[in-house]
């Protein structure tokens, strides 16, 4: 079965400190099974292909993660049903999650609305080169200020509420018109 950007997949993951003798340090990399949503797919040299993402594993999948080729077999997940983390505050280690199904599919030009009320359009969609996760460009609906770059994740978060309770958007941006 090919795998494809928004499949749910599970397979390994390496993590860990690699071997360096120099320094008299032993290698402690380990394989981690776990399961993602596909954000970004690459094939290296050695033909090892690897799938990178939002993880859905131990850690409670508030972190992203690569899934390789390279540490054993692949397979969609196609009997249950994904959640990808939307948003997360590190001060209180809690995070909200949104079942894959509600994830929006944006446009160039769409017109969103931040939960404080100002409109943005929105200039495309791109990836991270540090991390390969996709983020979301925009601007202000009339073009003042500045071109904005947010993770998607955090661009399709929850509003918090804790800290805005008075907020009466449920999405930190909510579509106002598509084109």
């Amino acid at each position: 079965m090919e795998v494809k950007v928004g499949d749910y997949i599970e397979g390994y993951e390496q993590w860990g400190q690699p071997e360096i003798p120099e320094y008299n340090i032993e290698s402690t990399l380990r394989t981690h099974k776990m399961r993602l949503i596909v954000e970004s797919i690459w094939t290296d040299n050695e033909g090892f292909t690897h799938y990178c993402g939002q993880a859905d594993d131990s850690w409670g999948g508030a972190r992203g993660g690569m899934i390789s080729t390279e540490y054993g077999n692949v397979r969609v997940i196609t009997d249950e049903k994904p959640f990808t983390v939307i948003w997360w505050t590190n001060k209180y280690k809690k995070f909200k999650l949104m079942e894959s199904g509600l994830r929006r599919e944006w446009k160039a030009a769409d017109i969103v609305r931040h939960f404080k009320g100002t409109e943005y359009v929105i200039i495309g969609i791109g990836v991270d080169t540090n991390n390969e996760q996709e983020v979301i460009i925009y601007k202000k609906a009339d073009n003042t200020g500045n071109i904005w770059v947010r993770p998607r994740y955090e661009f399709e978060s929850a509003v918090d509420k804790d800290k805005y309770p008075d907020a009466e958007q449920e999405w930190r941006f909510e579509l106002v018109e598509t084109h």
